[in-house]
């Protein structure tokens, strides 16, 4: 503790310059150590360590965390840093009266001694294979990778184990504290983030809106602030097939916002992906006839024996049936057997009727830009001239 310094005056005893710290928290030895002046952090960790220093200290210590309280200061110290760059700016000169800690981790990227592997995939920010502690539970796992991403959704968290699938409400746990929606992770877990920008139940500050028509699962969905038009319909599973993602409606109060999010999907330009606000109602149309104009639609005027004479515009690969499901059913005077489209300076006749007796894909032709499709009445002499006028007068 003491010591002496020689002189030409002759031996002089030195005072000690001894000073104590502190060291706790995931060290294999914590306790009070006496240091002398000029010792670094790497100097105080050796002790508490019992010997040379690791990456991973005692295996599920938190060397990226070490904190250090001096005084009324809180110094915080990324020594793992250190240890791989030797950067003396995360290895400071250690004072009297220091109290380090050095907090738990609950995982790592290497195994250590009796750690269990798992992986955490999906919308996290460094997914990828954990080892953690046993009665490490599922929040603290998905910590291991980062902060999930903002488009991550934690009410629908997915756990593969062997061939089982878990699924869990992390949303429900963190409002009710119910660790059935926080389990225990085991040994050779697959823990899925899936994205989503959203819930079917409401969590705190969210808005509620509702996406309805052309989707798979259309109904209302809590959202947070901040997400737009697409993520918000992605919500309610991908637009079906005959969706028109080129005439979207959003219901704001008394306004209707039409939005061409084929547009967007183009030009990355915002204004085509709004921002969605609390009680938005969006409707995607059905994109296999719409009498608004969209991008890439075909223009097909349908007269004769339907409901109403009209000009609709439907997806490129429309085939004839779909003119069907527009019009909610013929006449029951149209003869299927002779229906025509005249395309251009040609007219095509069509055997519907053996259509739908054979599937017979050539009596259920694609159809073209431009096309009109005449459904006769039975017996009826065709008037060529007299359609094509009507046509014209539509297309006006």
């Amino acid at each position: 503790s003491g010591g002496i310094k020689i002189t030409t005056d002759g031996i002089t005893p030195i005072s000690s310059r001894l000073f104590s710290i502190t060291i706790s928290g995931a060290v294999e030895k914590p306790g009070r150590y006496s240091l002398n002046e000029g010792v670094r952090l790497s100097d105080a960790m050796m002790l508490a360590a019992g010997g040379p220093l690791t990456a991973y200290g005692k295996g599920n210590s938190d060397y990226a965390n070490i904190i250090i309280e001096r005084g009324d200061k809180r110094i915080y110290v990324n020594f793992l840093d250190y240890i791989h760059t030797h950067n003396e700016s995360e290895n400071p000169l250690i004072e009297k009266g220091d109290k380090i800690y050095v907090p738990k981790g609950i995982g790592q990227t290497k195994p250590f001694p009796g750690s269990l592997s798992i992986r955490v995939l999906g919308a996290v920010h460094n997914p990828g294979q954990y080892f953690i502690d046993r009665g490490v539970r599922l929040l603290d796992a998905i910590s291991l990778a980062g902060r999930p991403l903002t488009t991550s959704n934690p009410g629908d968290i997915l756990i593969k184990r062997g061939d089982e699938k878990i699924y869990v409400n992390l949303l429900d746990y963190m409002q009710t504290h119910n660790e059935s929606e926080n389990p225990l992770i085991e040994k050779g877990d697959k823990i899925y983030v899936l994205k989503g920008m959203g819930q079917t139940k409401p969590f705190p500050g969210s808005l509620s809106i509702k996406v309805l028509g052309a989707v798979h699962n259309p109904g209302q969905y809590f959202i947070d602030r901040g997400v737009r038009l697409l993520d918000a319909i992605s919500l309610a599973g991908r637009p079906l097939t005959t969706s028109n993602p080129g005439d979207i409606l959003i219901k704001r109060g008394d306004k209707k916002i039409y939005v061409n999010l084929l547009d967007y999907m183009q030009t990355h330009n915002n204004k085509d992906n709004p921002l969605i606000q609390d009680g938005d109602s969006i409707y995607v149309p059905n994109s296999m006839g719409q009498e608004r104009a969209y991008q890439g639609a075909l223009s097909i005027i349908v007269l004769g024996a339907v409901r109403s004479h009209k000009r609709i515009f439907m997806n490129n690969g429309s085939r004839l049936i779909d003119v069907f499901s527009i019009e909610k059913g013929l006449l029951p005077v149209a003869d299927l057997k002779n229906i025509i489209i005249i395309r251009e300076s040609h007219t095509i006749k069509v055997n519907f009727l053996r259509y739908i007796q054979t599937h017979n894909k050539s009596d259920n032709p694609l159809l073209k830009n431009g096309d009109i499709i005449y459904m006769p009445k039975t017996g009826e002499v065709i008037d060529k001239a007299h359609i094509i006028k009507e046509a014209h007068d539509l297309s006006k």
